[in-house]
């Protein structure tokens, strides 16, 4: 029913542009609908990113990661920065950000307020070696 379009009544699934979409995508998951929707924005729409993702999942495009360390948070989204999330993820992976600079660092993104947007990349820059250089340190148990 899903792969056919035939999402008519289906809160954010039913407009003519999503539909052309679920057909080209072809959902076979629960992640698939997640990114539909995400997906079905004005910026990844007019950027290429939609093409690129479903290329991807089929096959059609080789998948590939900016940087060996994000393999891990991009493979769901086969190599395309989808989520805010992943957003942070990389900001924490890459540059050594906290949890909460990572938030800081995605709400400058999202408002696109040049001068907040300029601060985070220094500070973006600044760590992005160091962080991908130094090793990961393994949690610790307590038992």
């Amino acid at each position: 029913m899903l792969k056919r379009g035939d999402t008519t009544a289906v809160f954010q699934l039913e407009s003519r542009g999503m539909k052309e979409l679920i057909k080209k995508l072809q959902p076979d998951s629960f992640d698939d609908i997640t990114a539909l929707v995400a997906l079905y924005r004005p910026g990844p729409l007019q950027s290429g990113m939609v093409d690129d993702f479903i290329n991807r999942k089929h096959g059609r495009a080789a998948v590939a990661y900016p940087h060996p360390a994000l393999e891990p948070i991009l493979k769901p989204t086969y190599g395309v920065i989808l989520y805010q999330e992943q957003v942070m993820q990389i900001a924490q992976v890459l540059a050594g950000y906290t949890l909460g600079g990572a938030d800081l660092l995605r709400r400058a993104m999202g408002k696109k307020k040049p001068r907040r947007w300029r601060s985070s990349a220094t500070s973006f820059s600044a760590g992005r070696w160091s962080a991908v250089s130094r090793p990961r340190r393994r949690p610790t148990s307590s038992i």
